[in-house]
């Protein structure tokens, strides 16, 4: 017993120092990645500190996040440190606990040694959970909280007097609650509570719903206060319909990627899939276990809240980063299933050493975004891209007059603190930011295939145009007469 203990206790202090080394290697020297969405974070937390209110780099309150981070980055900014580098520590640390909460998913729920470290050294080894950690403000957070919401889940399962049970209960719904207000994916947790709940008889109308309105009250407040100020729930959003056929292949593209190399046949991808689908069915079928049931549910209500999602509104593909939730909960479920099969079919000459060659492919994949993010950066405003930008430089010595419009306004804030409105991606389904833009207004456009979206077509066949300074980033623009009169 103490030779298994301490070999669990090798394992886990071997995966810790090296999700640490890879954290560190890929952060220097650029720092912690910065994305669009922590840009606007930290323009919401500036703004609830100078006037109270959390409003995006435009000005106009903040609604297409939900508020825990902003929150965060207020209280993180109260330290002596610059907020990049708070922001560095917070996610390391968030990167550790949910390397360490992961071992004790993996310890309750897989019994063979040999699989644990299996398990253990491709989450370690996983471009999906680097990419993750190493960007600021991204799905961290969640990533842990619903590794703390599926132990307590556990954990409730096992408790024998009824205080522990309702103090863990409590615990359970606070997490939830939390969930929600980091994404708005959180409250695919709500139907998995749901289930536990009823699973563990506690189905009591008065009891499951003071506790469903603990979890949901934080968000259901959000969202009203959203309605209350800007007559939406999350913000202007496209309808998501016309791309829902895209985003369905893009997320088959990203789960398989995890597993196998994309430039396969989309015949074999989809082979590959349904042995996984039929795999899980069949392993869930045989072991009947409450915490494979639970690895199970929360991995199906994530992936099918997140389709009927994308049915109703256009947001962020479904690449690693977005279905990063389901990572851990889905790869402790598959090698889970290996484990079983393999002991109870006696396999271990075939299985193991599949398994062996099958991680030379994470540990590839890793090791080869490690370097380019040491050499280039993790994530868009840490990039080697921003060093020595003339555009930042003309635009932080020559202060414009008028309103900014950009195809990037977001690394205009960023690296300026100069508020600037965001061009729509499709800029013709959105007219009436074209209505409000008037004379004396500045257009700075960013060149390269990155903005491709953006349609600059628009400006020049309705706006008279004046160019102010061209550089090799972009060209800046002032609108000198509105030739349409904002009408079209």
């Amino acid at each position: 017993m103490k030779k298994k203990y301490a070999a669990d206790l090798i394992l886990l202090t071997a995966a810790l120092m090296t999700g640490t080394i890879f954290f560190i290697f890929a952060v220097y020297p650029f720092g912690i990645g910065i994305s669009e969405d922590t840009v606007s974070y930290l323009s919401a937390a500036e703004s609830l500190h100078d006037s109270g209110k959390m409003l995006g780099i435009d000005g106009n309150p903040m609604t297409a996040w939900t508020p825990l981070f902003p929150l965060l980055i207020y209280l993180l900014k109260l330290l002596p440190v610059r907020i990049e580098n708070s922001l560095l520590v917070f996610n390391l640390i968030t990167f550790l606990l949910t390397l360490w909460t992961s071992w004790l998913l993996i310890r309750l729920v897989i019994h063979s040694f040999f699989f644990r470290c299996v398990t253990m050294t491709a989450l370690v080894f996983s471009f999906t959970l680097l990419q993750v950690f190493t960007t600021a403000l991204s799905e961290s957070l969640f990533l842990l909280l619903i590794n703390l919401f599926l132990l307590i889940c556990l954990k409730i399962n096992e408790a024998e007097q009824k205080e522990n049970k309702r103090y863990l209960l409590l615990l359970f719904f606070t997490l939830l609650a939390t969930a929600m207000l980091q994404r708005f994916a959180g409250i695919f947790l709500i139907p998995v509570a749901v289930v536990i709940l009823y699973y563990n008889k506690y189905h009591r109308t008065v009891f499951n719903t003071g506790l469903l309105f603990i979890s949901g009250f934080p968000l259901a407040f959000w969202l009203f206060r959203n309605w209350k100020v800007t007559g939406t729930l999350t913000g202007l959003r496209p309808a998501g319909n016309e791309l829902f056929e895209k985003n369905i292949m893009v997320l088959s593209d990203t789960i398989t990627s995890w597993f196998l190399p994309i430039q396969l046949p989309i015949s074999l991808r989809l082979f590959a899939g349904s042995l996984l689908i039929l795999f899980i069915l069949f392993y869930l079928f045989q072991h009947q276990s409450k915490s494979v049931f639970l690895l199970c549910i929360t991995t199906v209500s994530y992936i099918s809240i997140l389709c009927i999602a994308y049915w109703f509104t256009s947001f962020e593909e479904p690449r690693d980063r977005l279905l990063s939730p389901v990572f851990i909960p889905l790869f402790i479920l598959l090698f889970s299933g290996l484990d079983f099969f393999t002991q109870k079919l006696n396999l271990k000459k075939i299985i193991i050493p599949l398994v062996l060659l099958w991680l030379f492919y994470p540990a590839a994949r890793t090791l080869k975004h490690l370097h380019r993010w040491h050499d280039e950066g993790v994530e868009v405003y840490n990039h080697v891209m921003w060093k020595d930008n003339e555009m930042l430089s003309y635009l932080k010595e020559n202060e414009l007059s008028g309103k900014i419009i950009s195809n990037d306004a977001h690394a205009i804030y960023f690296f300026t603190g100069l508020h600037a409105t965001p061009v729509p991606k499709s800029i013709y389904h959105d007219v009436d930011i074209l209505n409000e833009i008037k004379a004396g207004s500045y257009i700075v456009w960013w060149e390269g295939d990155r903005y491709s979206l953006h349609n600059f077509n628009t400006f020049k066949n309705n706006f008279e145009l004046m160019e102010v300074k061209r550089m090799k980033e972009g060209v800046i623009y002032r609108i000198t007469l509105n030739r349409i009169n904002g009408y079209f």
